[in-house]
């Protein structure tokens, strides 16, 4: 779903910046949005990244950069 992918990069992006509070609630919002249709795959990735936020920790997806 576009609406839980697009919650998701704004989760990022307030733990980026050390908001937890706004990353867990945004990123609590975007894994209710996947809905029931949505792999199991991406649930648990958004899930993992939940993890991550309540242990103030943020996420970063380092997929795609150059050393």
């Amino acid at each position: 779903d576009l609406r839980g992918e697009v919650l998701d990069t704004l989760a990022a992006a307030y733990a980026a910046t050390g908001d937890f509070a706004h990353a867990v609630a945004v990123q609590s919002d975007a894994i209710a949005a996947l809905g029931r249709k949505v792999d199991l795959a991406q649930r648990e990735s958004f899930q993992r990244r939940l993890a991550s936020y309540k242990a103030k920790r943020p996420w970063i997806d380092h997929r795609g950069q150059y050393p």
